[in-house]
C-alpha cells in the first residue's frame, strides 16, 4: 500500500469491499488509489493501460478478465493470479499456456501455525495459496 509512484485502481463488485480498500487507502495515507464499484473486467474500461494486473478474486469471470488483462498490458508488465481454489489454479494455467508472448512462472506458499495442546506443540496448516505471475515479453 505504500507505492507512492503510479496510480493504484482496485475493483470490486461489492460496495463494502470497496468501501474497506477507501478506509485503508486514508489509514495508510495513500492518495494514489481509485477505487471502482464494478465488476473486472469492464470496470477496466477508461482506466489506462496497466503495468501490474494483480487478480485476487474473479467472481467467476476469470477467462475474461485474463484475455483483457493480458491484451491490456503494457510491454514488459506483470499479470499476477492468487488461487485458493484449485479450478482457479487450474483455468490459470490453462490460460498462461496459450500465451505466447508471456514467460510465467507459478509456486506455492503454505503456512502452518503452531497451537499449544496438552503441554505439546502441534501444526496447524492453513490453506495452501498459489501465486501464478506472466512477465509480458518475458522476464528482464
Amino acid at each position: 500500500l505504500r507505492a507512492t509512484a503510479g496510480q493504484v485502481y482496485a475493483m470490486d463488485p461489492n460496495a463494502e469491499a470497496c468501501g474497506l480498500v477507501r478506509i485503508n487507502a486514508v489509514n495508510f495515507n495513500t492518495a494514489n488509489i481509485t477505487v471502482i464499484n464494478d465488476k473486472a473486467p469492464q470496470a477496466m474500461d477508461g482506466i489506462p493501460d496497466p503495468d501490474v494486473v494483480f487478480v485476487g478474486g474473479s467472481g467467476g469471470n476469470l477467462a475474461q478478465i485474463l484475455a483483457e488483462s493480458s491484451r491490456r498490458l503494457r510491454p514488459g508488465g506483470r499479470l499476477i493470479v492468487t488461487a485458493v481454489l484449485l479450478e482457479t489454479l487450474s483455468e490459470t494455467l490453462q490460460y498462461t499456456d496459450g500465451l505466447a508472448d508471456f514467460q510465467f512462472e507459478s509456486c506455492g506458499l503454505q503456512v502452518t501455525r503452531v497451537q499449544a495442546v496438552a503441554k505439546r506443540h502441534m501444526f496447524r496448516a492453513l490453506n495452501p495459496i498459489y501465486i501464478v505471475t506472466g512477465y509480458k515479453g518475458g522476464r528482464e
